[in-house]
Order: C-alpha cells, then sequence, then structure tokens
C-alpha cells in the first residue's frame, strides 16, 4: 500500500503500523512534518536548506505531509505553504500510529489535574484531567487559559498521569466515579489518553468532555473506554454556531450520528448553552429537537455568564498576541 493510499483510507489501526519506514515514508518525514507545524510554513527551499538535501527529495516529502494531511496545497508557485495541522498534539495524533515508540515517551501538555471533585465532572469522585490546546475561538471562552500561549502547563507522560490519578482509585471505586479528560479538547489527544487508560482503569468511570468538532479518526480509538460524552453543542445552527466559535460544526454533527450509531446513545450528554449575543431560547429548543431527533435524549440547558468588561479586555489582549505572533512568524521566513 502507498503512503498516500495509507493516509487517504485514515481507517489503520495504531496497532497494525510498524513503523514509517515499511510504508515508505521519507526518513526525514518526522522532523519535517514537527518543522511545518512549528515554523507555520514551508517551501521546497526551506526544506532544502534546512536538511541538505535535493529538491526532488524535498518535493518527494512535500507531497507524503500533504497526503497526511498535514500541508495545504500549493496556492501559488514561489508563495510558501501553510500547514492544516497548526498544534503540536493534533500532529501528534497522527504520527504516534507511525511512530509507536513515542507513545510512552511523549508528554502531553496539562493545565492541571484536579483531585477528589465530587458532584461535577462525571460520577462520584472524579479526578479532572484538563489538556491544553484548543480548535475552537469561541468569543465567550470559559477556560481561555486553554488556548493563552503564555500559559503555565505541565508536561506529563501517560505514566506520570496515571500515577497522580491513582491515587483515588479507592474513592472511584466505592463512588462508581473515576477520571474525566477535559481542556481545552481533549481528543486532540485521543492516544495520549489511550496510552493512560491501558497502564489500568477498568474499573473507573472514564468521561470526556468534548466539543467532537474534531475528525473522527481522533474519537474511534477511544470509542472502547469512554463511559459518558459530555458534548459543549454551543448551538446545532451552523451560522450561530460559525459566528460564535470561527468554525463550522458539520464535524459535530457528523460525529454525533456516528456515535448515536454505535448504540451509545444513552452514554451522550448534549449541553445547550444561551449565549447573550448569539442564540436566544427558540435556538436552543430548536437545537435540542434537532438532537432529540438524531436519538439523543440527556441535555442540560443553561446560560453563559458573561462579565462583558473583563471579556472585552480579554478580547482585546488576545488579539494583540495573535498579531505579535503573526509578525514573529514573519520574521522567521527571513531568518531562515
Amino acid at each position: 500500500m502507498s503512503i498516500f493510499n495509507l493516509f487517504r483510507k485514515k481507517k489503520v489501526e495504531p496497532k497494525r503500523i510498524i513503523d514509517a519506514k515499511a510504508h515508505g515514508l521519507d526518513p526525514l518525514f518526522e522532523d519535517a512534518a514537527r518543522l511545518v507545524v512549528q515554523k507555520k510554513y514551508l517551501s521546497m527551499s526551506f526544506l532544502q536548506r534546512k536538511f541538505g538535501i535535493s529538491y526532488k527529495r524535498a518535493n518527494r516529502i512535500a507531497d507524503e505531509l500533504v497526503a497526511a494531511g498535514i500541508l495545504g496545497p500549493v496556492i501559488e508557485p514561489m508563495i510558501p505553504r501553510e500547514p492544516i495541522v497548526r498544534e503540536d498534539e493534533e500532529l501528534y495524533n497522527l504520527l504516534a500510529p507511525l511512530y509507536p515508540e513515542i507513545n510512552a515517551t511523549h508528554r502531553a501538555p496539562l493545565l492541571g489535574i484536579g483531585r477528589l471533585r465530587i458532584g461535577t465532572d462525571g460520577n462520584g469522585v472524579t479526578s479532572l484531567v484538563a489538556f491544553h490546546g484548543c480548535s475552537l475561538g469561541c468569543r465567550f471562552c470559559l477556560n481561555p487559559r486553554c488556548k493563552d500561549l503564555d500559559a503555565e502547563v505541565r508536561k506529563l507522560t501517560p505514566a506520570e498521569v496515571m500515577e497522580e490519578i491513582k491515587k483515588d482509585e479507592l474513592y472511584y471505586i466505592a463512588t462508581k466515579g473515576g477520571v474525566t479528560f477535559g481542556g481545552g479538547e481533549p481528543f486532540l489527544n485521543s492516544l495520549f489518553i489511550k496510552e493512560v487508560l491501558d497502564l489500568g482503569a477498568k474499573e473507573w468511570h472514564v468521561t470526556i468532555e468534548t466539543s467532537l468538532n474534531v475528525p473522527r479518526e481522533y474519537i474511534e480509538p477511544l470509542l472502547p473506554y469512554i463511559d459518558e460524552y459530555i458534548v459543549d453543542i454551543k448551538d446545532m445552527n451552523t451560522q450561530i454556531y460559525e459566528s460564535y466559535t470561527g468554525k463550522s460544526n458539520s464535524q459535530v454533527k457528523e460525529n454525533l450520528k456516528w456515535l448515536v450509531g454505535q448504540g451509545i446513545a444513552e452514554r451522550i450528554l448534549c449541553r445547550i448553552p444561551l449565549i447573550p449575543n448569539y442564540n436566544n431560547a427558540s435556538d436552543q429548543e430548536t437545537s435540542k429537537k434537532e438532537l432529540s431527533e438524531m436519538g439523543i435524549t440527556r441535555f442540560e440547558m443553561f446560560t453563559y455568564l458573561i462579565d462583558k468588561e473583563r471579556e472585552s479586555i480579554r478580547n482585546k489582549i488576545c488579539k494583540l498576541k495573535e498579531e505579535f505572533r503573526k509578525i514573529a512568524t514573519r520574521g522567521i521566513i527571513d531568518e531562515e
């Protein structure tokens, strides 16, 4: 099977892949993939200079990155291409099946691990493992640290996470509780989570708090492990959702239908907020109706409470940080 068909099908189970070399990938593929995500651009001349390789080999690596869904296509000749994958954790989910040896030593960025939580984030006594990183740009982000590039994070391996959360195993078993993965978007770290759970969580109740706005191949590996999906729907109306998050909700709808099709509708709790200035109570009911027609029966309706002045300041700071990042990235192109 060629590398192009391997990625195009996106149905290959991680355990079936021995190594990248066996599938015809260039030995520099992994380094190039990390480089394009780090630099946020890629050109043939940059690859040639960075690795001391020929144009033909650089072009082949670029084709492999495109086939893998990491690098975007050529828009204009001589113009550097931008990556499709823009976060380290998204890249990890693509690389881990090809390089199994990175799973045990990979360190995921965590905002923290909250222990002995009762009555929130799942059944019984729970530990909340909160990941840094999110693919949405919600206007009233309830956890802005998850996208703050300057936020303090703990980078832990699967074994280190398990060591910490297993301290409360007796409480989990006694109260039918367990561990909740949130953030941020935990499904950006799905293979990392799988590695954690494989270390020993058979009697725990496992919950994941998610927007479900991720590719399905991030969701599939965890299907046998998750007991409850708490899904932050925002709004089922495509225009409202995109206006609020900056992203389409087509993946959300497709993933919900897929999960229901797996016969686990009763495990899904959909949170449908009333978001000031974006939707109203009628929109909430419309979303609930659409979800009910899919086969979902569990809902949580609530209203976002917004501190407008604080939110305005926060948005301005985030905008300035993003503009600075873009300016700094443009400067790197010339330096390299």
